[in-house]
Parts: structure tokens; C-alpha cells; sequence
């Protein structure tokens, strides 16, 4: 148990020894009435000026001096001996969505983030001296700021270096490790809306300091390769206020000024735009003009990460021409066509081909048939097959068609597509019969076959996108096991011979940097595109749940310490009137 608030206070007792040896080297001079100055004359009495070392005389005076510099270091240090074996506690938890960083623009216009940290400020000073603070920063997965129990200067300097930049988030989970932490200390959520009264925690002092503001932001921005020579540039914006608002957007590349344009944009109705750019441009940087929230006022794309997939085609005819996949460079992005025996990274045939290339295989030949119209049952989940129906296709399989694996895609018992691993490699097995069936007709085949490109495309080595959206993971496949590193906006990591990266929950940044081997860099944005964060109407401030007088008050000093001050002053006014006394005898 520690027994002193403020252990800094007990230098304080240095007092002690410097009134002793005031008294060593004191001398004392007393009024003697005389009648003549030559009865003074005493050659005895000759000596130099300035105090001699005397004997430590047992003078009340001395004893009172010395009580009162021991019971003021003992004041000085907080001491509480018949104190709470604990000292006070407090979670707060920081709502770390974008728009607790909403300003009024504007001098002296409403600051959410100030106003979090001032509140934040005052439930520190709440605790007192003895006070202990545990900071959570909210998100999908919570963070601590500081703490388990820090001091308070170790939480004001995590509270200047926080900045609020998450995308929408559910709070409960910040809560629940709150709860952990605080083991029956006070826990207070800063956000900057009042939460529904169903979601109002009892035992959470909830205090919102938000305000509803007028903004415009982006709601959506990628760059899309469309042709060998050309880019486009998509984005959407929209606007959260009762009225229209007007606000310009501006493109810019390598310092250079692309295009200006006025948007408008009607309250609810997001507004699409469309730039096509050469291929060979640095990144596009995407800016409105600045309003309530800056981070959803900028968007930054840089070029799109370049992966070609090589399919190679090992159909025996008419079944390639049949499923149209001739045109498949034509109709699949960022396809190249290989030629028979060229290495590749995706088989189209009658056996699987070699790991580490994917392969799809079909039936050979055309011996007992069967045919169905449905109803099938798809693996909707799988995402291969994400926006397949498969409505009104006429399916025919091959009877001694040999399906391992996973059934992903089956009618009744019977499974049409499977998937299987085999020697390392994903193999699919698709028990369809081309010149009997409609799949290739329908629009499903098509969207399988792109689902399909981009499943291949994701294990091929280089980031899996260059501009993300806030929450969303960074994924990145290295050629072979290297050295790698991270560098952004308050992010430096590194890994040790890794060939996989995911990372997540990056704050919003105009660069990052991935470095490997040989200087060869990855450079990608993030960018916050939340429409839930951007509307900023539904903001509001407001009190609810616990309050500070349910934890009690940890300012007030305890009766031991006022005990203390008290026979503080009673020692001092007692010498200062045993020093009177003997100046009046």
C-alpha cells in the first residue's frame, strides 16, 4: 500500500538537518540593562564576528522547528496512512471516429477533438494526486493509449498526440475492454453523439461533445485502368446539410493543376464524376473544397498496381470457341492470352497443369449426358461465385466425370463445380458440357470468369490496391521472402523474410511507403470514404449514464491530511510565541 500521493513532497524533510544546524552555529544576544558601557568591557568576550560553532542546546524552540518541517514534508508528500489501499482509477474511452475531428470553420468555431480533450483534462484532474488514468482508443479492434493505470502526465501527452481517424465503428468493443480495465473504477465514453436510450450503458458516463455541422466529402474514389493507354478516375461526393451546398473539386497530378469543376450537391443525391487520364500519370489527388471535416475533403489514387493474369487455353475446339474464350483479353481486364505451352498462371483445359498456375478443367469427351434446368444449389458465399444465380440456364454434365473436392456449385447430390487443392495448386473442376449447355449465354459466365481472374490475380506478387478505403486492409504478395518495411504518418514497421503482408486499420494518409530489397518500393494512399463519418448532421452533445457522484471525489483532501495542516499551523503560531516571549523578557 503505498502511503504518500506525492512522494516528490518528502525532499521536503531536507528542512531537518538545515535547522539543526542553524542551531549548531546560533548565537544568542539578550538585553542586559547596564550603567555604564565600561562594565560591558570584558576582554573574555573578545572575539571575531559572525556565529561559532556551540553546543545543540535542548531548547523548545529547536524541537517545535523541527515538527514543523517533518509534518510539512508530510503534508507536502500527501501523506494518508488510514487512506484507500487503491488510488483512484478512470478509464475514458475516445470515440476515435473521423468526426470527432470536425471543426466549425472559422476562428473560435467548435473544435470536437479540443473539446474530447478537454473534457478528458478534467476527468484527470477529477482522480487528484493519487489519481490514476487509463486511456482506450476505440475501433474495430481497441487500442490503449496509455495506461494500464498511468500517471497523470503519461495520459495528457497520449491525449495531445491523439487524433481521431477511424472509419465508422461499433463502440461496444472499446466498452467491453474498458470494463476489463477498470475493475470497479470510474469509466467515462467521449464521443461526439448522444447513443440511443437502448444502447445507454448504466455503468458508462457517456458525455457527447459533438455538434451538428454542414460538410461535403467523398463517399467513393478509385482509379481503373480501361484501355493499354488510359485511366479513369472515379469518384462520388456527397453533401450533408437541410439545403444544397456548392463546392469546388480540383484534380491535380505531380504538383500540376488537371481540371477544376463546381459540384453541386443536393441534400441525399451523391454526385458522380468521371476523368479519364493517360495511363503514364503520377497520382491523382482529388480535392473539394475545405469545410467541417477535412479528412473526407481529399482523395488520393495513385496508379493502379499493373498484374497482368496469363491464361492459357488447352480446350479441345469447338468447346474454347463455344465458351467464347477467344475474347477473353477483350472482355477480362488485364488479361494476356498465352500460347500453347507458354507458362501461365491460369489453365483452361481438359487436366490440371502444373502448380503453381490455376486450373479449370472440363470434360473431354461426350459419352452419358445428363441435363437440368434447376433449381441448383450455388455456394453463394464462395467468391467465385459472388453475383452467379445461374436462373434459366439448361446445365448438361458428363456422367463419368470424375468431381473431388469441395462441391461448390450442385443440383440434388450430384456436385457440377468443385474446387480442390493439389500439390499446392487450386484446381476447380467444372462438369460442364459446353455444345449441350446455356451457361455461356447467360451473364453468370462471364461474371464467374471475372471472379475468377481476380481470384488468380490476388496470389500473383504486388499490393492487391494501391488506393484504399479507410478499413481496409492492405494486402501484399512479395515475389519470394524479404526484408520489408512500412513507412507512413505515424506508422514504421518492419517484417523478416515475409512473402505475405496484411495490414489494417490504417489511419487515413495521403503515402505510405512499402520498401524491399533493392530499393523497390510500393507506394499506396488511404483514404477516408465514410459517408457515416461525413455526415455530420446527426452529431449533438448531451450527458447520460453515470455520473462523477457515483465514483465519489477524489479532490477533496482526507481528514488525516487537513489533521496535519492543522498541527502544522498550531507548532508554528507556538513558536512564533515562545520567540516573542523570550524577545520581551
Amino acid at each position: 500500500m503505498s502511503w504518500f500521493g506525492a512522494p516528490l513532497g518528502l525532499f521536503a524533510l531536507l528542512a531537518l538537518p538545515a535547522v539543526i544546524a542553524l542551531h549548531f552555529f546560533r548565537r544568542r544576544h539578550r538585553d542586559q540593562p547596564v550603567t555604564g558601557l565600561f562594565l560591558w568591557l570584558d576582554a573574555g568576550l573578545d572575539a571575531a564576528a559572525g556565529p561559532r560553532r556551540q553546543p545543540l542546546r535542548r531548547d523548545p524552540v529547536l524541537w517545535l522547528e523541527c515538527a514543523a518541517a517533518l509534518l510539512a514534508a508530510l503534508f507536502l508528500a500527501d501523506f494518508r496512512p488510514l487512506g484507500p489501499a487503491t488510488a483512484q482509477h478512470v478509464v475514458v474511452v475516445l470515440d476515435d471516429s473521423a468526426s470527432m475531428s470536425a471543426a466549425e470553420p472559422g476562428a473560435g468555431g467548435h473544435d470536437t477533438r479540443a473539446r474530447a480533450i478537454e473534457e478528458a483534462e478534467a476527468r484527470i484532474a477529477e482522480t487528484g494526486r493519487r489519481g490514476r488514468v487509463t486511456l482506450v482508443r476505440s475501433g474495430r479492434r481497441p487500442l490503449l493509449l496509455a495506461g494500464p493505470a498511468a500517471l497523470a502526465a503519461e495520459a495528457r501527452a497520449a491525449l495531445a498526440a491523439w487524433h481521431p481517424a477511424a472509419p465508422d465503428h461499433d463502440l461496444g468493443p472499446a466498452l467491453a475492454f474498458a470494463r476489463e480495465l477498470a475493475v470497479g473504477g470510474r469509466i467515462t465514453l467521449l464521443t461526439d453523439a448522444p447513443l440511443p436510450a437502448a444502447a445507454r450503458p448504466a455503468d458508462v458516463e457517456v458525455v457527447a461533445i459533438g455538434r451538428a455541422l454542414e460538410n461535403a466529402g467523398f463517399a467513393g474514389a478509385e482509379r481503373v485502368p480501361v484501355s493499354a493507354e488510359e485511366d479513369e478516375i472515379r469518384a462520388t461526393a456527397r453533401g450533408y446539410a437541410a439545403a444544397g451546398l456548392t463546392r469546388a473539386l480540383t484534380f491535380r497530378a505531380a504538383g500540376q493543376e488537371l481540371r477544376t469543376q463546381t459540384l453541386s450537391l443536393a441534400p441525399g443525391v451523391p454526385v458522380r464524376i468521371a476523368l479519364r487520364i493517360p495511363r503514364a500519370t503520377p497520382a491523382v489527388t482529388l480535392e473539394l473544397a475545405a469545410d467541417a471535416l477535412r479528412a473526407d475533403d481529399r482523395a488520393d489514387l495513385p496508379p493502379p498496381p499493373r498484374r497482368p493474369v496469363r491464361l492459357r487455353v488447352d480446350l479441345e475446339e469447338p468447346a474454347g470457341a463455344i465458351l467464347g474464350l477467344g475474347r477473353a483479353a477483350e472482355i477480362l481486364p488485364e488479361v494476356q492470352i498465352a500460347g500453347p505451352g507458354a507458362p501461365a498462371d491460369w489453365v483452361i483445359g481438359h487436366a490440371p497443369a502444373p502448380a503453381p498456375a490455376w486450373s479449370l478443367v472440363l470434360p473431354r469427351g461426350a459419352g452419358a449426358l445428363e441435363s437440368f434446368l434447376g433449381p441448383f444449389v450455388a455456394e453463394r458465399r464462395w467468391r467465385l461465385l459472388e453475383g452467379v444465380t445461374l436462373d434459366g440456364v439448361l446445365w448438361t454434365r458428363a456422367t463419368d466425370f470424375a468431381m473431388p473436392g469441395l462441391a461448390r456449385v450442385a443440383v440434388g447430390d450430384l456436385p457440377l463445380l468443385a474446387e480442390a487443392v493439389e500439390s499446392g495448386a487450386t484446381v476447380l473442376r467444372l462438369n460442364l458440357v459446353a455444345a449441350r449447355s446455356t451457361l455461356h449465354q447467360s451473364p453468370d459466365w462471364p461474371i464467374f470468369l471475372l471472379n475468377l481472374t481476380e481470384a488468380v490475380r490476388s496470389g500473383l506478387p504486388g499490393p492487391r490496391a494501391t488506393a484504399l478505403a479507410a478499413g481496409e486492409a492492405f494486402v501484399y504478395r512479395a515475389p519470394e521472402p524479404a526484408d520489408l518495411r512500412l513507412a507512413g504518418p505515424g506508422v514504421e514497421r518492419a517484417w523478416t523474410a515475409a512473402d505475405y503482408l496484411e495490414v489494417d486499420d490504417l489511419a487515413p494518409a495521403p503515402e505510405y511507403v512499402l520498401s524491399g530489397p533493392e530499393g523497390a518500393r510500393v507506394r499506396f494512399a488511404v483514404n477516408l470514404l465514410d459517408a457515416a463519418e461525413s455526415d455530420l448532421t446527426t452529431r449533438g452533445s448531451g450527458e447520460s449514464g453515470a455520473t462523477a457522484a457515483a465514483f465519489g471525489s477524489a479532490r477533496a483532501d482526507s481528514p488525516f491530511r487537513l489533521a496535519l495542516l492543522a498541527a502544522l499551523l498550531a507548532i508554528l503560531g507556538a513558536n512564533w510565541w515562545l520567540l516573542n516571549r523570550r524577545g520581551a523578557a
